[in-house]
C-alpha cells in the first residue's frame, strides 16, 4: 500500500465494500495518479477530504454516475489539493436551460485570446482549441452565410501572427459536407500531440495555417464518418489503437478493410466503436476478423441481423471470429432480441464486462443465459450492466437469482438508471 503510485477504481460496486481502497485512500502516501470511474456523489466528499493528505497526488480523474448537488464545494476541495497538476472531471449536475448566442465568434477572436494569455497565463504551455459549426444541409446556404459572418477567414488568418508562431501554436480551418450536415471546424493542428482525428465529409475544403498538420504519430483514435474522405486520405496513422465507424459506406466489407489498412494498422487496434452501423452483423464479424486484438467493442448503433441465426453461427467467418477474438468488454446500446444477444455473447469467449440495453420481457432470459455460461465455465464474466433499468427490474433480478440459485456470490445494485450485477 505504501508503494502504490497509481490507482484506478472503475467498478461502481467497489465503493460500497469495506475493503474498498477508497475507504483507506489516505494510507496510499506515495499515490501520484488516481482515477475514480462510475462513482456516486455520496462518496465524493469523504474521498476528497482524504486526498488533501496525499503530498504526491499530481493527477486526478473523476467520472460520476449521478448528479452533484453542490458542485462548487467539490471544485473548492479539488483546488485545495497541494500537488495537483492534472485534473479531468466528468460530472453530472442538475442543469437549467440557458439561451446562448447563435454562431458566436468569441471563441475564435485571436485578440481576446492574446490579451487573456499575455495578461493572466503568460506561462501557458498548451493551447488546444476546436471550434465547430454544424448545420442541417437543407439550410446550408443560410448557415454558410451565418458562419461567414461569425468566423470570417480574415479573422482566423490572424492566428498566424508572431504571437502564435513564437509559441509554436498552429491552426487550420476545415469545411466538409455529408448527406445531412455541413460542418466547419477551426482547430489546433499541432495540439501537443492530439490523440483523436476525424475523417469526414463528401466534399472537403481545408485551409492549413501552418505546415505541421500532418504530424499524425500522436493520434490514438481515428473517427471515420465518410467513405470518400477515407478513400481520398493520403496519410497513415501508425500508432492508432481505437477506431470509430460512423457514416454511409456502400462498398463491401472486404473493400472497406482493404482501404482501412492503407490508413491504420488493423491488427494494432484494441477498441472499436460502431456509432452508426452501415454493415450487417455478418459484415461486422468479417471486419473484426482483421482486428484480432480488439478487447473493447461498443455498439452505439446495432448492425442488421440478416438471415437465420443458426446459419450465421455455422458460417466459417463466425467460427474464425469466435476462435481468435480477445474481446473482454462489450457494450450494446441498441436494443436487441434475445437471440441476437445470445449470438453476440456466444461469440466472445473471453468476455468479462457486458453492458446491454434489454427489455423487461428478455430480462430473465438474459440473466439465465449468463448464469448458464458462468456455471459451464465457458465465459469469464465478472460484471453485467443493464441500461435504463428500474427498481422493479432490480427486484425481479434479485428474486430470480435467489429462487433459482443462479449465482453463488454476487452483488446487485441499482445506480441511477443502470442495474449492475457483479459476481
Amino acid at each position: 500500500m505504501h508503494r502504490i503510485t497509481s490507482l484506478r477504481v472503475s467498478n461502481p460496486m467497489i465503493y460500497d465494500l469495506n475493503i474498498s481502497p477508497t475507504h483507506m485512500i489516505s494510507k496510499f502516501v506515495q499515490l501520484k495518479r488516481l482515477f475514480l470511474d462510475q462513482i456516486e456523489s455520496i462518496y465524493m466528499e469523504k474521498i476528497l477530504r482524504q486526498l488533501i493528505s496525499l503530498p504526491f497526488l499530481t493527477s486526478l480523474t473523476i467520472f460520476t454516475v449521478d448528479c452533484i448537488k453542490n458542485i462548487n464545494a467539490l471544485y473548492l476541495q479539488i483546488f485545495n489539493l497541494p500537488a495537483l497538476k492534472y485534473c479531468q472531471l466528468s460530472l453530472k449536475e442538475d442543469l437549467t436551460r440557458e439561451l446562448l448566442p447563435f454562431a458566436n465568434s468569441s471563441y475564435v477572436d485571436n485578440e481576446k485570446w492574446e490579451e487573456l494569455i499575455s495578461s493572466y497565463i503568460p506561462n501557458l504551455r498548451i493551447f488546444d482549441i476546436q471550434y465547430e459549426n454544424c448545420f442541417n444541409s437543407i439550410q446550408s446556404s443560410w448557415n454558410n452565410f451565418l458562419f461567414n459572418q461569425s468566423v470570417p477567414n480574415v479573422q482566423i488568418n490572424k492566428f498566424t501572427s508572431s504571437f502564435w508562431i513564437e509559441q509554436g501554436w498552429f491552426f487550420a480551418q476545415q469545411h466538409n459536407q455529408s448527406n445531412f450536415t455541413d460542418r466547419t471546424i477551426f482547430y489546433s493542428t499541432d495540439p501537443y500531440r492530439r490523440n483523436t482525428y476525424t475523417l469526414c465529409g463528401q466534399s472537403e475544403e481545408k485551409t492549413c495555417l501552418n505546415i505541421r498538420d500532418n504530424n499524425l504519430k500522436s493520434v490514438r483514435h481515428v473517427h471515420i464518418q465518410n467513405k470518400k474522405a477515407m478513400i481520398n486520405y493520403n496519410y497513415y496513422f501508425p500508432n492508432v489503437v481505437a477506431l470509430t465507424i460512423d457514416g454511409d459506406f456502400t462498398k463491401s466489407c472486404d473493400s472497406f478493410s482493404t482501404i482501412l489498412r492503407n490508413i491504420i494498422p488493423l491488427k494494432q487496434l484494441t477498441k472499436l466503436i460502431i456509432e452508426c452501423s452501415p454493415f450487417s452483423f455478418r459484415e461486422i464479424i468479417e471486419l473484426l476478423c482483421f482486428m484480432p486484438n480488439i478487447h473493447t467493442l461498443i455498439f452505439l448503433s446495432m448492425p442488421k441481423f440478416k438471415g437465420k441465426y443458426h446459419i450465421i453461427k455455422q458460417s466459417e467467418k463466425f467460427r474464425l471470429f469466435s476462435n481468435i477474438n480477445t474481446i473482454t468488454d462489450m457494450t450494446i446500446i441498441g436494443s436487441l432480441k434475445f437471440e441476437e444477444n445470445h449470438l453476440l455473447i456466444n461469440s466472445c469467449q473471453h468476455l468479462q464486462h457486458l453492458v446491454i440495453n434489454t427489455t423487461i420481457d428478455d430480462l430473465e432470459l438474459d440473466i439465465r443465459l449468463l448464469s448458464s455460461k458462468y456455471h459451464c465455465h465457458t465465459l469469464h464474466y465478472c460484471s453485467l450492466c443493464i441500461l435504463k433499468a428500474t427498481t422493479y427490474w432490480a427486484m425481479k433480478v434479485q428474486s430470480l437469482i435467489q429462487s433459482d440459485k443462479l449465482f453463488n456470490n454476487y452483488i446487485l445494485k441499482l445506480v441511477g438508471s443502470n442495474l449492475y450485477l457483479w459476481w
